[in-house]
């Protein structure tokens, strides 16, 4: 199996660091930790660590299981095969002998994550090397991290593997972690990651001397606490990445003015001389006292964006607005309520529903951040979003920003998933994705892009809920910015579309147009940025499909060439029982896009509503349409008659004539009567003969 020639990779006996191997010292001496490693549990996967209290065993095929977790199934847990048999158990794959497995908690659980823990001893340089597989019948979302923030990480599908290693030099106290949750699919039965490990001190390690230090080393540090590296080397300078990656040549460089952090991140140095490293990779990480779990490369709250314009009073404000859709890409309706709540001493400006169970946006206003289980660290001027439950009017919680005037603006969008769900997230420009997908818990979405917008266009940032259909614990922390752009282009100098966007149910046309004729537009419509292999313009397009639209012309200057965008959203999708097409035939918008397009909505105020227009096929703009109704008498024809008798029912125009026969009708009692509908005005006679 591939977990087997995973672990065979590493070496039988990797000294101190040995995963295998403390693992069994730990259950043999009731030791949680065992020399440097330790097992616990965590909400999230860069949480609080909480070792395991319990150590027990079980029997499978005449072997030993050795437990630090749970006791029953249903919980979390970390195991070891202690023999002398190698095993395949139902749904969680094949265990060999002294192999290590882990298993993460139910998502509902604040036990959710499973991890092993290597805290470092002493300063030093060491060789890591992790590597494991999924083998149940279930995915894995699993984290490799460093002090909390995470070097490598994956959601892994039966069969997944995933690995690192390295060599480094780490501070002493820094922790090394496993993280093992539920995958995309929420369920943690079946979930199961077979791992093997070893952090151990290189040879020379001991003897090497220190050639970068950090002051502080580590930790924790408040908002713009300087952090200082030095330089022991005695030559060449240090350079730095605060995103994880291995420094370069062309790194950064440090220039002894000390580095300044407003959220966690991982920095990586090394000295370099004449474009060689010529000294270890130092790596450590410092936590944002106000910031929480954020992820470092989102720099969120942005300045200028939507969480520095929060609507505190009205919604909308500005060109911002709050609100929900039944689905990502269908009508918007503004939040009504507005209210607040408190915890961690801050308070939390809501706009949304007040139940726990419904959609809402909301902002930390300080002056804590803020820890909620199951949901995660709220930082000072964060947003955070809530979709509702699945199937209900509010199931997407929705940001908007409507364009003012045409313009070339830099659009950024970006957030992480926070909370224990899975959520489903589009960043969209008139209800097409510009990016958009499963956002895991721990994970997250960054958009940053310059665009020419046209006056009107809307942008959203959409959270549904993920395919647990469950909305508990699905929290998205977020912001958006809708910048200018120096470099634009004079309004009317550069490319226009036509229409210059719009909603479509089965096929339309668009045209480009340059801003000079002969002009060579070159264009996408799968959203990637137009260049020279990308097709010419030559003329009208037709889409049956929603489709992002980017053009430019492409100039000799060195400067980036503007990129002008233009969504056009097809949707036959029915929203609150009338089909989109019937509101565009009628208004030219989709329901709720005009304040006459909408259910309930009278705009010929004839006292009838467009869905009763609709049902009855009338014309919700003309008064006067609809179907006619009348009233009239017509005879009733009653005779004494036997109980399922038949009788037939003749009419004349003349007495003393039979007539003509208009009806036949079985009785049902001692009396019958017979309704002539269709009678001709006049005098009628009837006549009633009974059937043989």
């Amino acid at each position: 199996m591939v977990l087997c020639s995973l672990l065979s990779a590493l070496p039988e006996r990797l000294g101190a660091g040995n995963l295998a191997e403390a693992f069994t010292a730990s259950i043999l001496h009731a030791q949680n930790p065992s020399g440097g490693w330790g097992y616990g549990t965590s909400t999230t996967a860069d949480g609080a660590f909480v070792p395991y209290a319990a150590e027990f065993y079980g029997q499978a095929a005449g072997s030993t299981l050795t437990y630090w977790g749970a006791r029953v199934s249903a919980e979390p847990w970390v195991r070891q095969n202690a023999g002398p048999n190698g095993f395949t158990w139902p749904l969680q794959g094949y265990f060999p002998v002294h192999g290590i497995s882990v298993a993460p908690g139910p998502s509902f659980s604040e036990q959710r994550y499973s991890i092993i823990r290597y805290t470092i001893p002493s300063d030093g340089r060491y060789h890591v090397e992790i590597r494991g597989t999924s083998t149940g019948g279930n995915d894995v979302d699993v984290h490799l991290e460093q002090d909390g923030v995470e070097f490598v990480a994956g959601n892994l599908a039966t069969g997944g593997t995933i690995g690192t290693t390295n060599e480094q030099f780490y501070v002493a106290g820094t922790t090394i972690d496993i993280s093992t949750g539920p995958g995309a699919d929420f369920s943690n039965v079946g979930a199961v990651f077979q791992v093997e490990a070893a952090v151990d001190p290189t040879a020379d390690s001991a003897s090497r001397p220190p050639q970068i230090t950090f002051n502080p080393a580590r930790g924790v540090v408040a908002a713009e606490q300087p952090v200082e590296l030095v330089n022991l080397v005695g030559m060449g300078e240090i350079r730095f990445t605060l995103d994880g990656t291995l420094p370069t040549a062309l790194s950064t460089p440090y220039t002894g003015v000390p580095l300044r952090f407003q959220a966690t991140r991982m920095v990586r140095a090394a000295v370099f001389k004449d474009g060689a490293m010529i000294s270890d990779v130092y790596s450590t990480v410092f936590r944002s006292s106000s910031g929480g779990d954020i992820d470092p490369a989102l720099g969120i709250p942005f300045e200028g964006g939507l969480a520095a314009s929060f609507p505190h009073t009205g919604n909308p404000s500005g060109p911002w607005s709050l609100g929900y859709k039944r689905y990502w890409d269908g009508r918007f309706d503004l939040y009504e309520k507005h209210f607040q709540g408190a915890a961690s001493g801050s308070t939390q400006d809501y706009w949304g529903h007040v139940a726990n169970s419904e959609s809402w946006i909301r902002q930390n206003l300080g002056p804590n951040p803020i820890q909620v289980p199951s949901q995660g660290v709220f930082p000072v001027r964060g947003l955070s979003s809530s979709p509702g439950p699945v199937g209900r009017p509010d199931q997407y919680a929705v940001a908007r920003y409507t364009v003012a005037s045409n313009g070339y603006y830099r659009v950024r969008m970006a957030g992480y998933a926070s909370g224990i769900a899975t959520v489903d997230v589009h960043y969209a420009l008139e209800g097409v994705d510009l990016l958009g997908g499963l956002v895991l818990p721990g994970q997250s979405l960054r958009l940053d892009q310059p665009l020419f917008l046209t006056t009107g266009a809307r942008l959203e940032v959409a959270v549904g809920t993920g395919p647990s259909h469950s909305n508990y614990g699905a929290i998205y922390q977020f912001d958006m910015a809708v910048d200018p752009m120096p470099q634009a282009p004079p309004d009317g100098t550069g490319i226009r579309f036509s229409p210059p966007r719009g909603l479509f149910t089965n096929e339309m046309t668009f045209e480009l147009l340059g801003p000079a004729p002969g002009t060579e537009i070159r264009y996408t419509l799968n959203g990637r940025v137009p260049g020279p292999a990308s097709p010419v313009y030559s003329g009208p397009i037709a889409i049956n499909q929603s489709t992002l639209v980017l053009a430019t012309v492409l100039g000799e200057s060195a400067a980036a060439p503007v990129v002008y965008a233009a969504a056009y959203h097809r949707s036959e999708r029915p929203q609150d029982g009338i089909p989109i097409s019937w509101y565009m035939g009628y208004f030219g918008a989709a329901e709720g896009e005009s304040p006459d397009a909408t259910e309930a909505a009278d705009p010929d105020k004839d006292g009838r509503t467009n869905l009763e227009e609709y049902i009855a096929g009338s014309d919700p703009t003309d008064p006067l349409s609809g179907f006619d109704v009348g009233i009239k008498s017509v005879p009733c024809v009653r005779f004494v008659s036997v109980p399922g008798q038949v009788y037939r029912i003749l009419r004349s125009s003349v007495p003393g004539l039979p007539g003509v026969e208009i009806g036949r009708v079985t009785a049902t009692g001692v009396a019958t009567r017979f309704v002539d509908a269709d009678f001709e005005p006049g005098g009628n006679f009837y006549r009633v003969e009974a059937v043989r």
